[in-house]
C-alpha cells in the first residue's frame, strides 16, 4: 500500500468526536508544557546573566584602590570599580535639575545609549552620562505646565554647555550620552569626580564600590568573600530570588496542568476504544477480508490513533508561538 493511501485510510478510522477532544486536550497540554519550559529557560538565563553588588565600608574601614583590586581577585567577579558621590544641580539655559553624580571607572559601565556614548578619557571638562529618567528631570522652573510621558526638555543634549553647581562652585560641563534607565542616575569619570571634590576641600576617597559578578549563582560566595574582607556587599538578589521562586511555582502549576491535560487525552483515547472497540474490530476484519494483511490493518489503526495526538501537539506549539509573539 502506498504511503498516501495508508495515511488516507488511517484518517478514516478516526472518530471525529473523540478525536477532536483528544486533539484539543493534547494541544492544551503541549501549550502548557511549552510555557512551563519557557519560564524555566528564562529563569536559568537570568540566573546566569551578570549582576551587580554594591559594596560599602564600616566606619573604621575605607574603600581603596587596593580594596578594588582584592575584590577583582575573588572568583566569580567580572569587574569592579570604586565610586565617589557628589550632589548638586545642573543647568542648560532655562532648564535645571538636581543631580546626584556618581564618579565611576568608565570601563566598568555597560549601558545601552539612545544618544551619544560614554565620557571621553582625559578631558579637562566634566562630561556627564545621564539616564533617561535623570534627563527627564530637567525643567524650566518658570514654566507652570508639566511635561508628560517620555518627552525630554528642549535641549541640544550633546552640544549644549551645562553649568554644574557643586557647593559654591559653578563648573562648565557637557553631556556625552543618555542611556536607557528608569532611575535618575548620572555618571562622571572617577578622576574628574576626585578633582571636583578636592577643589571644594572635601574628602576625595571612595564612598563605596560596585561589583559585577558572573551570574546570580555566584552572588552568595562573592558576598561572603567581601564580608570576610570586612566590607558589606548588597544586591537585589533577595528580591530577584523571590521573583524566581514565584515564577518557579507558576511553572510548576502550568506543568501540572500539562500533565493533567495529557492524562485526560489518554483517558479520552481509552474511552473511544472502549465505546467503539467492537466496531473497530469489525472494520479491521473487513479490511483483512478485502486482502489487507492483518499487520497492515493494525498499523492503519495505530496511525489513525496517532492523528489526534500529532495534530494536538502541532496545534499546541502553534498556540504557544502565537501567544509569545503577541506578548
Amino acid at each position: 500500500m502506498r504511503l498516501a493511501d495508508h495515511l488516507y485510510l488511517a484518517g478514516k478510522t478516526v472518530r471525529p468526536g473523540f478525536g477532536a477532544a483528544c486533539a484539543l486536550l493534547t494541544a492544551l497540554g503541549t501549550a502548557c508544557l511549552c510555557f512551563a519550559g519557557t519560564i524555566g529557560a528564562e529563569v536559568r538565563a537570568e540566573k546566569a546573566a551578570p549582576c551587580e553588588l554594591a559594596v560599602t565600608a564600616p566606619s573604621y574601614l575605607a574603600v581603596t584602590e587596593q580594596t578594588v583590586q582584592d575584590i577583582l581577585d575573588i572568583p566569580g567577579v567580572l569587574d569592579a570599580s570604586g565610586v565617589l558621590t557628589l550632589s548638586g544641580t545642573a543647568a542648560a539655559g532655562k532648564f535645571t535639575a538636581g543631580l546626584s553624580v556618581t564618579g565611576i571607572d568608565g570601563e566598568y559601565l555597560r549601558l545601552e545609549y539612545e544618544l551619544g556614548g560614554g565620557f571621553p578619557a582625559g578631558s579637562a571638562m566634566p562630561w556627564l552620562v545621564l539616564s533617561r529618567e535623570a534627563a527627564k528631570s530637567f525643567a524650566d522652573p518658570e514654566d507652570k505646565t508639566r511635561r508628560t510621558g517620555d518627552d525630554l526638555a528642549d535641549i541640544d543634549w550633546l552640544e549644549e554647555e551645562f553649568t554644574l553647581t557643586l557647593g559654591e562652585s559653578d563648573i562648565p560641563a557637557r553631556v556625552s550620552g543618555i542611556f536607557q534607565g528608569d532611575e535618575p542616575v548620572c555618571y562622571m569619570s572617577q578622576d574628574m569626580a576626585k578633582q571636583l571634590l578636592q577643589r571644594q576641600g572635601q574628602p576625595s576617597g571612595y564612598t563605596g564600590a560596585v561589583v559585577r559578578i558572573d551570574g546570580a549563582g555566584a552572588a552568595q560566595a562573592v558576598t561572603k568573600a567581601i564580608a570576610d574582607m570586612g566590607y558589606q556587599a548588597q544586591g537585589d538578589e533577595a528580591a530577584r530570588q523571590e521573583g524566581w521562586d514565584a515564577r518557579g511555582r507558576e511553572a510548576a502549576y502550568i506543568l501540572a496542568m500539562a500533565l493533567g491535560s495529557y492524562g485526560c487525552a489518554a483517558m479520552t483515547g481509552w474511552a473511544a476504544r472502549a465505546v467503539h472497540g467492537e466496531e473497530d474490530r469489525e472494520q479491521d476484519t473487513a479490511l483483512v477480508r478485502m486482502g489487507l494483511p492483518p499487520a497492515a490493518a493494525a498499523r492503519l489503526r495505530r496511525t489513525g490513533r496517532a492523528y489526534p495526538v500529532l495534530g494536538g501537539i502541532a496545534l499546541g506549539v502553534l498556540a504557544w508561538a502565537l501567544i509569545r509573539a503577541w506578548q
